[in-house]
């Protein structure tokens, strides 16, 4: 497990554009092991990346983290970066994050401005199981 101080490296090594990939991949890969909160925001903002290699393996490091990153990645649906909100929203939409992946995207989408998504929300909600969402709710 790493310490503070070699998380922050990390997420150094992570976030600098000049550092070789494959430093940055193995940055990427140590902050996914760590499966701390800390790590989680770092690798939410690499997905925004504009190396796929880098998103590629945010995701991976994110898919393993799933119940802490779940809400982080709600938030994510709201970025101001297209990169982030698309890789965040794909990744909850996995069958992996299951139902409360689903419920993060539809929660987003009614609360869109965009009327065609909050149509389609409502419509997503009308087929899920009530059983199954009372619960989560």
């Amino acid at each position: 497990m790493l310490d503070s101080q070699n998380i922050e490296a990390a997420i150094q090594v992570l976030e600098d554009k000049k550092k070789p990939q494959e430093e940055r991949i193995a940055a990427v890969k140590a902050l996914g092991h760590i499966k701390d909160a800390e790590a989680i925001d770092p690798l939410i903002k690499a997905l925004g990346d504009k190396d796929d290699s880098i998103v590629r393996e945010a995701k991976a490091a994110l898919r393993k983290m799933k119940p802490q990153a779940l809400k982080p990645l709600s938030t994510a649906l709201e970025s101001g970066n297209w990169r982030i909100r698309k890789e965040a929203a794909e990744l909850l939409s996995e069958k992996g994050f299951g139902l409360p992946g689903q419920l993060a995207l539809i929660a987003h989408d009614l609360s869109s401005k965009n009327i065609m998504k909050e149509m389609a929300a409502r419509d997503a909600l009308r087929c899920l199981d009530a059983s199954a969402v009372e619960p989560l709710v």
